[in-house]
């Protein structure tokens, strides 16, 4: 039961102000997810509906004793009630531990209780050079539908809340050279202390007028990695793109997107991406099987085909009420995912959403002899989901 105590000490802790002086700060927040789905009539479906509700709190606690030294701890508190739903909600993940500090407090059929410290790193600065060490988040590139740069830790559209990736126990080091100049470079863990259990990255960026320039160099999973991304503005849109190569011989796999966005009106945001990956299989009967391969279950990889495309639409409503609807397609199956969802900010700490996830396209076919060749289009296995999220944020 400790890690349930340190969660309750930190919570008192954040019922003081939110910030002491500026030494100390301390914010957070509770989360609650009702999801549900719908299978339809196939052996590759539960009988019934399903249902579930997450509970997450998370307290953000960050201290400064003097200048050029910080520390970020970030302990969770995630509850879980009812099966599996196949909704990711985005909290409560995890990734590969160093040093374990994650806790099943109860893991029940039914509930389950599950503390993590998702964030302890403390970070100096000496001049232009900033040294973290410890569990933080890592993210690089353009992509926001499609990553292929993103290989640590990953989100998918689907994903219900992307506010905090999970943290990843690594060291880094950021240095940083004129305006906008960065340079990058991290060990992480990623399940073992050997090539292919750690990513080793080299990465850096640099703003040359108005475009956003970056390059990575690296080996994560074992896998060499080289890639490219760009951002730049064409008058109204802006333009951006990623590239990467995975496994640079004997057969090396390229990975890209191309997207845009605009906004037409003041209350209207528009982006469209086009993704490519050499990664996948070709035959319909093939996508099941892939997507139980080892790429799959590290969040790596999320789709099992080669061209994909991207729209989404950011509509306010009203200045409290938001519309966001996104459609992901298959254009080779072809088959579609829909993603629509409302925002509404319920108070100044407090907002609302809720929407739906529904695949658009041929369901599997009942009559082949083996369910995992049965798929007949991508997003067409997808059943009917839907979502409710209230968050409270102090």
């Amino acid at each position: 039961m400790r890690p349930v105590a340190l969660v309750g000490l930190l919570v008192l802790l954040a019922a003081a102000p939110a910030r002491a002086g500026d030494r100390v700060e301390v914010s957070g927040h509770v989360k609650a997810f009702g999801v549900g789905t719908i299978p339809y009539d196939s052996r590759l479906m539960p009988p019934d509906p399903t249902g579930s509700a997450v509970f997450d709190s998370r307290v953000k606690l960050m201290l400064s004793p003097f200048d050029g030294l910080r520390f970020d701890l970030h302990p969770t508190l995630t509850a879980t009630v009812g099966g599996a739903t196949g909704l990711d909600t985005g909290v409560g993940r995890g990734a590969p531990e160093a040093f374990p500090m994650t806790a099943m407090v109860v893991d029940g059929a039914s509930f389950g209780l599950r503390f993590r410290m998702d964030r302890l790193s403390a970070r100096a600065e000496i001049g232009p050079v900033r040294f973290t060490l410890g569990r933080q988040p890592i993210s690089f590139g353009q992509g926001q539908a499609f990553t292929p740069m993103d290989l640590v830790a990953p989100f998918t559209p689907a994903t219900l809340d992307t506010s905090y990736k999970p943290g990843v126990d690594a060291l880094r080091a950021d240095v940083f050279v004129g305006m906008g100049g960065q340079i990058t470079v991290l060990a992480a863990y990623l399940g073992a202390w050997t090539l292919d259990g750690t990513a080793i990255v080299a990465h850096a960026q640099a703003t040359v007028g108005a475009v956003d320039l970056q390059a990575l160099v690296g080996s994560i999973y074992g896998d060499a990695v080289v890639g490219l991304s760009i951002w730049a503005p064409i008058g109204p849109v802006g333009v951006y793109g990623d590239v990467t190569v995975t496994g640079l011989r004997p057969r090396p796999f390229v990975r890209a997107v191309v997207g845009g966005f605009a906004r037409p009106g003041p209350t209207t945001t528009v982006s469209v991406e086009v993704y490519g990956q050499r990664f996948g299989v070709n035959g319909k009967d093939d996508y099941l099987l892939f997507s139980a391969g080892e790429r799959f279950q590290r969040g790596e990889l999320w789709l099992s085909g080669h061209l994909y495309a991207s729209v989404a639409v950011i509509q306010e409503l009203t200045p409290l009420l938001t519309l966001n609807v996104a459609v992901l397609g298959n254009l080779l199956d072809p088959s579609f995912f829909l993603l629509p969802s409302v925002a509404w900010n319920v108070a100044s700490n407090a907002d609302l959403s809720f929407g739906v996830q529904v695949g658009l396209g041929k369901r599997p076919d009942e009559d082949a002899d083996n369910p995992f060749a049965s798929a007949r289009s991508e997003f067409g296995t997808a059943p009917f989901s839907g979502f409710l999220n209230l968050g409270v944020y102090f």
